[in-house]
């Protein structure tokens, strides 16, 4: 059995043997590789500013309440597949509504969807020019009443939001 005092000794000794020696290399050129590894990956994505300022976002996100979620999309879908211009108005009015709670439980700033799409990062939301293009639309729908809606059109926006709420996995 091994005392106190050879037990330290032996420790001691690992500091003066070859295999430290080859760990403190390994673990030198390890750290190097890491190192510039980071730098190019800052350099390469943005800023670090901007990075943890969209990690912050992540972090505070709240989560979705995806079964009430779910029961709005089942809602639009209904809704689209009546012939019925006006249901579909309603329907992209109401994806748009979703779209607006969604990007604000992402935790995107803002007041209005237009604020908190303009604070997204296409990055972080791949569908952020459909989502504007969406939402101009469902503004329009609201703002002139006179509009006559296509089936084709009603579709097309339908689509953009089920794309969206699919990336966000809200929907499958």
């Amino acid at each position: 059995m091994l005392q106190p005092a050879q037990a330290f000794q032996l420790f001691l000794d690992f500091f003066d043997s070859t295999l430290f020696l080859v760990l403190q290399i390994a673990g030198g050129f390890i750290s190097v590789i890491l190192i510039v590894s980071i730098v190019i990956l800052i350099y390469k994505g943005g800023s670090f500013a901007t990075h943890m300022r969209h990690l912050w976002i992540a972090w505070n996100a709240s989560p979705l309440p995806k079964s009430r979620m779910v029961k709005r999309w089942l809602a639009i879908k209904g809704a689209m597949e009546k012939d019925d211009s006006g249901g579909w108005r309603t329907a992209i009015i109401d994806a748009d509504s979703m779209l607006d709670e969604v990007v604000a439980k992402l935790g995107y700033k803002g007041d209005t969807l237009e604020e908190r799409l303009k604070n997204a990062v296409e990055y972080q939301f791949p569908s952020l020019e459909n989502a504007w293009r969406a939402h101009q639309i469902s503004d329009f729908l609201k703002e002139d009443s006179s509009y006559v809606l296509t089936r084709e059109v009603a579709e097309q926006t339908i689509e953009i939001y089920r794309t969206i709420f699919t990336e966000t996995g809200i929907i499958l």
